[in-house]
């Protein structure tokens, strides 16, 4: 099959990424320079990410000859591709990788302006798309930067907590995982990409629709479990209830604690009231911003994000094959 490198503009969230990172010959991203005025306060940084695909020798659909253009099949593969490769850095590292929605229009009210311009709500969309870096590769380019800085404990990186603006670390094993992961069978690869989809979902949307995000990140660990009585059912007797199941899930590959048990319990029960009580978070009902519900709800997230992550993780490395 036919390799396609292409190259795309993608952001980041909260950190700039300031070396490049290259895993074997599927993808690599490294920094994009941009002006940006003294003072002002960035949270979606511009990085580029090169990678390739594989272009079959005919164009098909579900192992049948597609009626779809040949460059519209091309397009969904490499968008399909630049999807799954942001999904998993952004569960693998502390960082969301991600590009803007096409056609997310709104009102915006431009934060850098002339003090002789009034400031004027202006219809737009969110895009980040130079010009320059829209040209026809056949191989990857040559970075003129360092690698990105890495942090060599598990545990010390998942817990890390950098100011916004402070350049993007990332963990040393980077390598190992995406190993792991393109060593999955096929029905694995699906079922973590799923999970890896849950996840990010949970992250983007906490801001305006907690109650949801909570329940997507419930839903993440859910899914592997699925995969796992299916593929392994003695790990899984009939015995044991759906809670019973999440809180033995979080203790194998999240923590060995005996607390993480309670903490289990806890999130499940909230999950349940959300989805079938209707018991949502109270940030969904009103705007308490300074309440103490406000700050135990925050807290909850942070460690039901933080566990979450580590489950995916720890998962990852058990199922994937040795490297």
């Amino acid at each position: 099959m036919k390799k396609i490198y292409t190259r795309k503009i993608v952001l980041s969230s909260y950190g700039p990424v300031k070396g490049y990172y290259k895993y074997k010959d599927i993808f690599q991203i490294f920094p994009f320079e941009m002006m940006v005025p003294k003072g002002t306060l960035i949270l979606h940084y511009p990085l580029v990410i090169e990678y390739c695909f594989e272009a079959p020798q005919k164009c098909t659909q579900g192992g049948e000859e597609s009626f779809m253009p040949e460059g519209a099949i091309l397009r969904d593969k490499r968008d399909e591709k630049l999807n799954e490769l942001l999904l998993l850095l952004s569960v693998f590292t502390n960082y969301r990788f991600f590009v803007y929605q096409p056609l997310d229009m709104g009102w915006y009210v431009p934060i850098i302006h002339r003090e002789s311009t009034p400031r004027e709500a202006i219809w737009g969309v969110k895009a980040y798309d130079p010009a320059e870096l829209r040209i026809e590769m056949e191989e990857f380019s040559s970075p003129e930067c360092g690698l990105v800085e890495t942090v060599d404990q598990m545990a010390e990186y998942y817990d890390r907590f950098s100011l916004p603006g402070s350049p993007a670390v990332f963990p040393p094993w980077l390598d190992n995982l995406f190993s792991k992961y393109f060593s999955l069978v096929e029905k694995g690869e699906q079922a973590y990409l799923s999970s890896c989809t849950l996840f990010c979902n949970g992250a983007d949307i906490w801001r305006n629709m907690r109650s949801l995000s909570f329940a997507a990140f419930i839903s993440c660990i859910e899914t592997l479990i699925a995969y796992e009585s299916k593929t392994d059912p003695a790990s899984y007797p009939i015995k044991d209830g759906v809670t019973e199941r999440f809180r033995n899930f979080l203790n194998k590959h999240g923590s060995p604690d005996p607390n993480i048990r309670i903490f289990a319990s806890m999130l499940y029960e909230k999950r349940s009231r959300i989805l079938h009580d209707g018991q949502l978070l109270l940030r969904d009902l009103s705007n308490p911003f300074f309440s103490e519900q406000h700050f135990r709800e925050d807290d909850i997230q942070k460690g039901l994000t933080r566990i979450t992550r580590m489950c995916l993780v720890n998962w990852l490395i058990e199922h994937g094959k040795k490297s």
